[in-house]
């Protein structure tokens, strides 16, 4: 775009590595997965920032009609200029066969966020929950005692429907 000012270069360096697994024993499933990674310059400050992503998801075929299911992510976010922070996000589910070619999804989305920093009115700066399309409910009060927060909101319930042709 002509005026523009260009983007400005941080010359930021990353690393990452990881490994997944999955397994199978009759009609459950496991499917699970870690990786690290590295920025150079991560942050605002161009700071370094480390992290750390597991995720695990486990389903069960109990009937052939229906599949529950439980997913759980976690990151861990170490910046070399400030405090760690630590966000799981869990999402348990079933799965229906409602008749042919018609499944329903039905999911819960329930989220635990710790160690991001308060603004002065004890707000979570930036991460303020979820804050889906339908709002969210605080399933615990924050903590305001200190710099860094915790939060615990149970974000949603979703009823999905798919179809094929």
């Amino acid at each position: 775009m002509p005026g523009a000012t260009p983007a400005v270069s941080t010359g930021d360096t990353t690393r990452t590595f990881g490994v997944t697994a999955r397994g199978q024993a009759g009609s459950a499933e496991l499917n699970a997965g870690w990786y690290t990674q590295r920025h150079d310059r991560g942050t605002s400050t161009l700071a370094k920032v480390d992290a750390d992503v597991e995720w695990g998801e486990l389903s069960y075929v109990v009937f052939p009609w229906m599949v529950p299911a439980v997913r759980v992510e976690r990151i861990g976010l170490k910046p070399s200029d400030g405090s760690n922070v630590n966000d799981v996000h869990l999402m348990p589910g079933v799965a229906f066969l409602v008749r042919p070619n018609v499944k329903a999804v039905l999911v819960g989305n329930i989220e635990l966020a710790k160690g991001f920093p308060n603004d002065a009115s004890g707000t979570l700066f930036p991460w303020d929950g979820g804050n889906a399309d339908w709002g969210n409910f605080v399933a615990a009060p924050k903590d305001t005692s200190t710099t860094t927060s915790k939060l615990n909101e149970f974000q949603s319930i979703a009823l999905f429907f798919a179809w094929a042709i």
